[in-house]
């Protein structure tokens, strides 16, 4: 498995080479999780970004995450500048999108919230 580091280096190593400017769109998966165990994933995530020149909102960097407290950490405490998503998964969160304005540039909605059916691979309609 490859580390971020490698996959960031593979990313650019690839835009240097092709002379074109893809980004990447990392997310903070679980903080909860990772703070139990003694590590601060998003303050370690912030600074491998940092390391490879993704600081701010201009740059091809998006970071997402579900937690929206986290989210909110990274961009008032870490003082992140960097696009931030904050990803919903149930319509209940939908009534905090005021707040999620707050300090995330966009949201990344669960697919149910924009399509009422999906398409399968035999081209019929599922909910």
């Amino acid at each position: 498995m490859h580390s971020f580091q490698q996959e960031i280096e593979l990313i650019q190593g690839l835009n240097r080479s092709t002379g074109k400017q893809i980004g990447i769109y990392p997310e903070i998966k679980n903080p909860a999780f990772h703070q139990k165990h003694g590590k601060d994933i998003a303050k370690i995530t912030l600074e491998i970004l940092s390391n490879y020149g993704y600081t701010a909102k201009s740059d091809p960097c998006i970071l997402q995450c579900f937690d929206a407290k986290e989210l909110e950490r990274i961009r008032k405490v870490l003082h992140s500048n960097l696009f931030l998503v904050q990803l919903i998964e149930s319509n209940d969160e939908t009534e905090h999108l005021e707040h999620y304005a707050k300090y995330a540039d966009g949201i990344g909605p669960w697919y149910k919230q924009i399509l009422a059916h999906k398409k399968t691979n035999n081209g019929s309609l599922r909910p």
